[in-house]
């Protein structure tokens, strides 16, 4: 290989090397500050929204409660709807908390029933006299348990709705009736809207089955079970068992990362979840901006190596060239090569060579001519010296 070919491709080495190694370092490390910040967001704003959520359902909670410890309500579970009076008032308190209080617009209907679970009054019609007593937050509430119960279909309505339900108890603690908020799953919906991240991101609410029941896109609620979607099998398994963290999972075919935490009231879980591609397409800019500057990088250097390795190698094919000439006998020939550095110095011996070579050369055939002359005057002598011998014999005889 070539003197020329090997310092370019040295330069390629050496350009290529550390633009290749630095660039890709930078990309892997950016990568992975990107997803920890990422995943530290999404953690944080996942509990912070489980948070909300558990906040939102304590207040309404404490209203359920208020109309639990209401006089009228005792008066009506204690005469079995009897005191049409106390009824009366009951369902006035009712219909005007349906209305104004707290999230009353997003009531079904709020209602009393007795121990057996039939409704005694309520704030809508339709609902006396249907009976409730196998639902689990009415259980739940005659047990004397404040809670909030699994989202299920309203027998009225046939819609999915939220129970909120509170004991009605004695003076001596014994539960008599249960107050209960049958709440429409929208306004989860536009809980969860208000938390959103980056522009595609979204959050999202699960119950403890894996069923969806707040979500940007209302054709999932009540309709999608993440438990049976391929590729969230893992991070479903997690949040129905009331962890927190970040995991990453498939959609629909896209990649996501997403956050979650568990509602504290409830066996719910929030998920805050981004597309992968989204929260990493800085890294991709990144890495793209450091191949271009990469290639550039490479390109220059490449360039400057060419000019390197001809500034080098245009002189040495000089001095091949006059040594061959010079090797031939041409002692006219001459170096073209003038710099101020060791192939100057070289090029400048070179043609010092020469000059004292052909100094010798020429003393050697100054000598040759001499001697040459010398020799044709003696061949002259002698010959004259012959013809004179000639000439005395001829005479003697």
């Amino acid at each position: 290989m070539k003197i020329g070919k090997k310092l370019m491709l040295m330069g390629l080495v050496a350009a290529l090397v550390p633009a290749a190694s630095v660039g890709v370092l930078s990309v892997v490390q950016a990568g992975a500050g990107m997803e920890s910040l990422m995943n530290a967001e999404l953690s944080a704003r996942s509990l912070e929204l489980a948070r909300y959520v558990d906040t939102v359902l304590d207040e309404e909670l404490k209203l359920i409660q208020l109309i639990a410890m209401n006089p009228d309500a005792r008066e009506v579970a204690r005469s079995n709807g009897d005191d049409t009076v106390a009824a009366d008032r009951l369902e006035s308190l009712l219909g005007e908390m349906n209305r104004t209080v707290g999230l009353g617009d997003s009531y079904d209907v709020i209602l009393l029933a007795d121990r057996t679970g039939t409704v005694l009054t309520a704030s809508q019609d339709g609902y006396v006299g249907i009976n409730i007593g196998d639902r689990d937050y009415f259980r739940a509430a005659l047990g004397g348990e404040v809670n909030v119960g699994a989202p299920n279909l309203n027998r009225v309505t046939g819609e999915p709705f939220v129970p909120l339900a509170a004991p009605v108890r004695r003076a001596d603690g014994t539960v008599i009736a249960v107050a209960a908020g049958i709440m429409n799953p929208t306004f989860l919906s536009v809980l969860v809207d208000t938390t959103r991240i980056g522009e595609t991101g979204y959050s999202y609410v699960i119950d403890r089955t894996g069923l969806v029941i707040a979500h940007p896109v209302r054709d999932h609620v009540f309709q999608l079970n993440t438990a049976t979607l391929a590729g969230m099998e893992d991070i479903t398994r997690q949040m129905t068992a009331g962890g927190q963290g970040v995991e990453d999972y498939v959609f629909q075919g896209d990649q996501v990362k997403a956050g979650f935490a568990p509602v504290p009231l409830t066996r719910w879980s929030v998920g805050l979840r981004i597309p992968v591609s989204e929260f990493m397409g800085p890294i991709v800019a990144i890495r793209n901006t450091v191949m271009i500057m990469s290639v550039v990088f490479v390109g220059i250097t490449l360039i400057a190596f060419v000019l390197f390795s001809r500034g080098i190698t245009t002189p040495l094919t000089k001095g091949v060239v006059f040594a061959e000439a010079v090797a031939r006998g041409d002692l006219t020939t001459s170096i073209d090569v003038y710099r101020k550095d060791e192939l100057g110095t070289l090029a400048d011996a070179l043609r010092e060579m020469i000059a004292q070579v052909s100094g010798v050369v020429a003393g050697v055939r100054g000598a040759s001519d001499n001697v040459a002359a010398g020799s044709q005057q003696m061949s002259s002598t002698a010959e004259q010296m012959s013809q004179g011998a000639t000439e005395q014999a001829a005479a003697a005889e």
